[in-house]
This record gives structure tokens, sequence and C-alpha cells, in this order.
């Protein structure tokens, strides 16, 4: 059996003690395994196990259903009741629903966003705009099956409030 194997995708893998390999996929999300135009992207890899018996095996990225782009969100200044959360879904055709874990990426510059739970929906989604705020600004909610991930923006418009 030869010492390495070459796979369609530009990375080698080696007979030595590796279990996982992580490395760009054409066309996705170096990161996430996922396209620029949202759409699920499978990765096939080459194992080596134990005495040299090689399996292929495939993985596909959750994606957020909403689209591409970012969600877009308006509220008022210093009131956090006019806060209303956009919806958010996901599916993962590999995985079961329950298995998806929904959480914040990168959080806001002027308030903070908590995003929470498991399954096709996050549980907890609210952003409180830090005091005295307003403008824009925004956050991006992330969706992992354990293994991948899928992200999206979230924009908001906080309105500055009456004196």
């Amino acid at each position: 059996m030869p010492k390495k194997a070459k796979i369609v995708f530009p990375f080698e893998i080696f007979r030595a003690r590796a279990r996982s390999l992580s490395h760009p996929v054409p066309g996705c999300r170096s990161s996430s395994l996922l396209p620029a135009l949202r759409r699920p992207c499978f990765a096939f890899l080459l194992y080596f196990v134990g005495g040299g018996l090689a399996f292929n095996a495939h993985a596909v990225a959750p994606v957020i259903t909403q689209g591409a782009g970012p969600l877009a969100v308006s509220m008022k200044e210093d009131n956090a009741s006019s806060w209303s959360a956009p919806d958010l879904n996901a599916t993962d055709s590999d995985t079961a629903a329950g298995s998806l874990t929904w959480s914040v990426e990168t959080n806001a510059s002027n308030g903070t966003a908590t995003i929470a739970g498991t399954g096709t929906y996050p549980t907890t989604f609210t952003y409180v705009p830090n005091l005295n705020f307003y403008g824009s600004d925004s956050f991006v909610a992330q969706v992992s099956d354990g293994a991948s991930t899928d992200t999206i923006t979230v924009n908001v418009n906080v309105a500055p409030g009456l004196a």
C-alpha cells in the first residue's frame, strides 16, 4: 500500500496517525465548508484506519435558511421591549435537528447580543443596545452541528429616542 494517497481536493493524506483533516475546499468558506452562495458544500475525505484500511466519508454543513443576505432589525434607543427578533432557522441534512447549537459568533460593538439554544431555531435571541446608543450596529449569529458551522450577520438600526 502506498505511503500517501491523493484526493480530488488539493490536499494529501499520509498514513500517519492522523484521525482528522482540515483543509479549505475549493468554492467553500475555509472555516465552515460553506460556499459563498450558502449552498450545502460536500467535503469528501479519505481516511486511513488501523492496518491501512481506507474509506470515504462526507459531511454536510448546517445551513441558515434565511438566505445569503444579512437580517435587518429596527428598534428604539433605550427601549429593549421594542426589540423583535427576526425569524432564524437552520437545516442540516446529515444531523438530527436537536444536535444544532446556536450562539453568537461575533458580538455587537454597541450592545449585547444573546443567541442560545439547540434545534432548528434559537430559543434565546436578544439584543440590548448600550445605554444612550442610537445608530447602526451588527452582530453575527452562528449555528453548528458539532463539525461545521454557518453564520449570518444581523444588522440592527437603533432609532434615537424622543427627548
